[in-house]
């Protein structure tokens, strides 16, 4: 709960100004800002098998461990993304990388971790953690941007980051078996 808790934290701190950041550095292209996520979802739709795999090999810990230098490396990269625009394909593959070797070992590591009858109090307590930091973390977020800048937001953001990594650290790793190809995924 902890690492979720400041990760969503972290992430609670920008991700309201993220669509603004990049909405003012595509000259104000609505169009643009909704195919980089677009392809952002459409690249983790994908190779979210690619994840399984790799948590299967690797297990859970690890592999949301391995997630977290290209979360750092997308919000170090997208501080620079009108320096050039090779920048933007780069961008756009942190972050899918992050929630393709993220998501299916944090989502397996929950159920695992959490005891069966109790499921549902473990989701509302992850699900509280997570509202409060939606509330506070667009206050504080705004609050460093009016005054001080994007840059400094993203450094906050990568800092929080890399303190949420620490808390995985104290469980024990747990491997699960992914069976499904891409195509057994896709007709699934």
């Amino acid at each position: 709960y902890s690492s979720v808790a400041v990760k969503k934290f972290a992430m609670s701190l920008i991700v309201l100004f993220e669509p603004i950041y990049l909405y003012l550095h595509f000259k104000s292209s609505l169009t643009v800002v909704m195919l980089f996520f677009a392809a952002v979802y459409f690249g983790f739709a994908i190779l979210s098998p690619l994840g399984a795999k790799v948590m299967s090999k690797v297990g859970l810990k690890k592999s949301m461990l391995l997630s977290m230098p290209f979360l750092f490396a997308y919000y170090i990269f997208l501080n620079y993304i009108d320096v050039t625009v090779w920048f933007l394909p780069l961008v756009i593959m942190c972050n899918v990388l992050y929630k393709v070797f993220f998501w299916p070992a944090f989502h397996t590591h929950f159920v695992r971790f959490t005891r069966k009858g109790h499921r549902g109090d473990a989701v509302s307590k992850l699900n509280i953690a997570e509202k409060i930091a939606k509330v506070i973390g667009p206050v504080i977020g705004g609050l460093i941007l009016a005054k001080l800048s994007y840059p400094i937001l993203f450094l906050v953001v990568v800092v929080l980051l890399i303190a949420s990594v620490f808390p995985l650290f104290l469980t024990s790793e747990i491997y699960e078996t992914y069976t499904m190809n891409l195509r057994q995924t896709l007709r699934w």
